[in-house]
């Protein structure tokens, strides 16, 4: 998962490579607890909720901290542009069921059909099915603390 988001956001950034100026990126960082407890791993997804504003993603270190990075718009890297923004969370795990297996490509050999589930009830996962998290950037301390539970 932090593979892929790297990679997009390299991406992003060799693209935008000499594209000075624009609007002001502010530094968002944050906490993320499950229960109260440190949730590491978490994908945390800042949607805007107006015209203004560009899609940004943070994963949480194994101390539930993170820090944002804008990855589209006018202006990607770390920080957000000022606006309101609904506030989703995903953590995938991957699961064997215990009986799926497709055969390897080259020997035929079973090989267990391992799959990416969604750990996280779907209140989190969907800014329309929950009463949503929203936030507001801008120049005032952007600091967010969020704490989820397992059972919303």
């Amino acid at each position: 998962m932090r593979i892929l988001l790297g990679l997009m956001i390299g991406v992003s950034l060799i693209c935008c490579c000499g594209c000075g100026g624009g609007p002001k990126l502010y530094p968002v960082t944050g906490m993320v607890t499950m229960d109260g407890e440190p949730f590491a791993e978490c994908t945390i997804m800042f949607t805007p909720t107006e015209d203004a504003g560009a899609s940004a993603v943070a994963v949480t270190s194994n101390d539930g901290s993170f820090e944002v990075q804008t990855t589209s718009g006018a202006k990607i890297g770390f920080g957000m542009l000022a606006g309101n923004y609904s506030v989703t969370f995903s953590k995938v795990e991957q699961k064997w069921d215990g009986k799926s297996y497709y055969p390897d490509s080259v020997t035929l050999e079973p090989v267990k059909d391992i799959r990416a589930h969604q750990t996280l009830p779907v209140a989190y996962t969907s800014s329309a099915a929950t009463p949503p998290f929203n936030e507001n950037v801008g120049s005032n301390k952007n600091h967010f603390t969020f704490d989820l539970k397992r059972k919303p």
